[in-house]
């Protein structure tokens, strides 16, 4: 496995620059191809095509690691916009395709195409009102302006997409944003399962 100190890796960043957050949300919101997949792709082929993808992105994310020329050309390429933890743990695409994989696979499609869009739409949106307007921290870095903003959006998502019944996707959308709070997993993972299990269990 790579060493931190791997000149490949170049520099650890943790707050990246705005600029570069920005091209990091915009990545992050191109994601919106597996819910709208989800929602105009038949059930078989739509599991195929996102557990293909999501192989591939495991691959290259596990190869990386290894001193190959690969590993040289993901850094280069992709590197400065990776955060520091993810240059030792797979990546933000990474985690965003498990999850949406397993949602889609275990909750089902309705479920899975809300869960992702909490994640997407609500936690871009809470992460970059945070940063912008975020005055009042409530966990680590996390802000309570930001969070009210991604709940704001998810539950705006619940009532113009009522593939549930409301009450379920209230719930998903509140436990999105408190799942969000909690640092122990990557929030591309937890965000979409817990919200997802939520809504799953309520419906």
């Amino acid at each position: 496995m790579a060493c931190d100190s791997d000149p490949a890796l170049g520099k650890d960043v943790e707050d990246l620059p705005l600029e570069r957050e920005l091209l990091r949300k915009l990545v992050h919101i191109s994601s919106l191809s597996i819910p709208l997949g989800l929602w105009l792709v038949p059930k078989v082929p739509a599991l195929a095509i996102l557990g293909g993808v999501t192989a591939l992105f495991l691959g290259a994310d596990i190869l990386r690691f290894f001193r190959t020329s690969f590993r040289g050309f993901f850094y280069r390429t992709f590197g400065p916009l990776l955060r520091a933890h993810e240059r030792r743990d797979l990546t933000a695409s990474t985690y965003l395709l498990l999850s949406s994989f397993i949602c889609a696979s275990v909750f089902g499609r309705d479920v899975a195409i809300l869960a992702t869009l909490y994640l997407i739409l609500g936690d871009s949106s809470a992460a970059l009102a945070g940063r912008h307007i975020g005055r009042t921290r409530i966990c680590g870095r996390k802000t309570l302006e930001g969070s009210l903003v991604g709940l704001s959006v998810n539950l705006a998502l619940a009532l113009v997409l009522p593939l549930l019944p409301f009450e379920a996707e209230a719930a998903g959308a509140l436990v999105a944003v408190l799942s969000e709070l909690l640092p122990v997993v990557d929030d591309n993972f937890a965000i979409p399962l817990a919200s997802g299990l939520t809504m799953y269990l309520l419906s």
